[in-house]
């Protein structure tokens, strides 16, 4: 492809007109005339190529928070009465948020349920999910939550820069979107231009399937939008999902303070921080939210990145601590993407935006990791880089983690004006391209996958051993090799994983869970002796978690049960979780 290029429509059918594209895996897709149409219009389009991925999943994913709900309570009949209820709790905080919905977003999601057959209440239901978990979250169901697709894994970034930051003074923004979903999303990417009768043009990079264009996006003024899921205490049912704030934002915001001010009118149901961006005017706003706060962050000194935690000190009050590697790893991130925008000031280019997206430099070890607290994460489904004066956009087109792909340039000027155009083509950070990366992408989703979806903790063994035998310096492989071999009673086998993990380059707190575990495993074996030096030396660490430091207390007063390990799930990115 070259720039300027003109793509040759795909035709179906059902909408002669050719109103989808293709741009090598990337769906352009435009969607034009009422609410009601554009959403008709993408049901079609979705009915025809999207195979009701996204909604396998959430179906998969409600059914996975209630088996861990389950699996809390001994009794078989109250599992299924608590089984029960837990769905009945959903529909009802589904049901709460659905009436907050903007007519305008109610109406497309009409038209797309006309046109792709789907159920209209589904669909509303499925679009307050983001918030559904964040208040199952909150209200105690942590458990329930940290023992389903590991979802709370949280990893996006985004990073914007301009003026004298920037090599040429133009505008920067790039942003990844991270999300554990089975690849319903990354199979699907897609640019859905929305061209509605009334109001400006704007721009979701979404994904076949999703009304709306609450995730990431751009309208035709420049201002260009991403959320970002924050967790915190502070929750409602009786509020406005998030999904339809972006979508309001981006059809009618000109300016940052446009945004804020629309924000503020829709109350939020949970925690999020909203990256606004205005190049026109040189601005850029984080508008971080709860249910109780809505709180703009300006960008300092041309440039304003944000993670998954808060900055602001009000909302850090509630903020939910999930495990101690997420709230490393949104911390990491951020530090990491300030110190290569500083450390490129003057210079930075768009080059350099798709080089930070793609980092696997850790800032806490200085090592470059496939897993960790890395910018670039496991379950990136998504990523894009924009010139926003320019309307020009490249998006990353390859299954998670996305922005390890090539990344496709789009005008999106031309494409409002009637005439799509791509533009050059971007290769991803070169990391890409290591041996690290290479075993990762062959074995480490193959594990993943066998875990948690086929239950073969035998296959997802032998995938983690090829590998730690091709990548011998991640030690989180290891830790998810030491914890899979105790549940399958392979106790020499764990402990010499974890006797490799632990003096590995890693934050402490990770360097504790292993030695937990190892502790663990010796007191399975009947060597108390030795486990009970580790939970000393656990007890005396700093760094590390409260729960991981009652859980070695515990262990000094009471030697670990063999039994236990079968209601302990694993975190797959971190090897960590909120429980012991």
């Amino acid at each position: 492809m070259t720039p300027g290029q003109v793509i040759t429509p795909i035709e179906f059918s059902s909408l002669p007109d050719g109103r989808i594209k293709k741009a090598g895996r990337i769906n352009l897709i435009t969607l034009s005339g009422s609410a009601f149409d554009m959403g008709y219009q993408h049901g079609v389009i979705a009915k025809e190529l999207y195979l009701r991925n996204l909604i396998k999943f959430f179906a998969l994913f409600l059914r996975t928070l209630r088996l861990g709900l389950e699996d809390m309570i001994g009794s078989a009949f109250l599992r299924k009465q608590a089984g029960k209820l837990f769905e009945k709790y959903v529909k009802i905080l589904q049901s709460n948020m659905s009436k907050r919905y903007t007519p305008f977003l109610l109406d497309e999601m009409k038209g797309f349920a006309e046109g792709s057959g789907e159920s209209y209440e589904l669909l509303k239901g499925l679009m307050s999910m983001p918030d559904v978990l964040q208040i199952l979250l909150a209200r105690g169901l942590s458990h329930t939550v940290a023992n389903s697709v590991a979802v709370l894994n949280l990893g996006c970034t985004s990073a914007a820069t301009w003026g004298d930051s920037t090599a040429d003074g133009s505008f920067i923004y790039g942003r990844n979107l991270d999300f554990f979903d089975n690849h319903a999303m990354d199979h699907n990417p897609s640019i859905i231009l929305h061209k509605p009768d009334r109001g400006m043009k704007y721009a979701a990079f979404s994904f076949l399937g999703v009304p709306g264009a609450g995730i990431t996006g751009i309208n035709e003024a420049g201002i260009t939008y991403a959320s970002h899921i924050m967790l915190t205490k502070n929750v409602s049912s009786y509020s406005t999902p998030l999904m339809n704030i972006g979508n309001e934002i981006l059809r009618n915001a000109e300016s940052t303070d446009d945004a804020v001010r629309i924000a503020r009118s829709l109350r939020f149901s949970s925690g999020w921080g909203l990256v606004v961006t205005d190049a026109r005017h040189k601005d850029a706003v984080v508008i971080e939210a709860s249910a109780k706060h809505v709180l703009p962050r300006k960008g300092v000194s041309q440039f304003i990145i944000n993670t998954n935690h808060y900055n602001t000190g009000l909302l850090r009050k509630k903020e939910y601590d999930y495990s101690v590697s997420t709230t490393a790893s949104t911390v990491g991130r951020y530090k990491r993407a300030e110190e290569i925008i500083k450390e490129k000031h003057g210079k930075f280019t768009l080059d350099d935006m798709i080089l930070l997206l793609g980092d696997h430099l850790e800032y806490y070890t200085r090592r470059e990791r496939a897993l960790g607290s890395t910018i670039t994460a496991v379950h990136n489904v998504s990523s894009v880089v924009m010139k926003p004066e320019e309307l020009k956009v490249w998006m990353s087109q390859g299954e998670a983690p996305s922005n390890n792909s090539d990344y496709i340039g789009v005008d999106l000027k031309s494409w409002m004006d009637g005439e799509l155009k791509l533009l050059d083509i971007k290769k991803p950070n070169p990391y890409a391209n290591s041996y690290a990366f290479a075993a990762f992408q062959e074995h480490y989703e193959q594990a993943y996958q066998k875990y948690f979806y086929h239950n073969d903790i035998p296959g997802a063994l032998a995938e983690l051993e090829q590998l730690t035998q091709k990548d011998r310096q991640e030690p989180i492989y290891l830790m998810l090799k030491g914890q899979l071999n105790i549940k399958v009673h392979k106790y020499r086998e764990a402990i010499e994983a974890f006797d490799q993990a632990i003096p590995m380059p890693d934050i402490p707190h990770r360097t504790a869970v292993s030695m937990l575990w190892k502790a663990r495993t010796q007191d399975i074996l009947g060597m108390r002796d030795d486990a009970l030096r580790l939970y000393r030396d656990i007890d005396a660490m700093s760094g590390i978690g409260a729960n991981l430091r009652k859980a070695a207390v515990k262990g000094l007063k009471r030697r670990y049960s063999a039994a236990k390990i079968k209601k302990h799930d694993i975190d797959f990115v971190f090897s960590d979780n909120t429980e012991y």
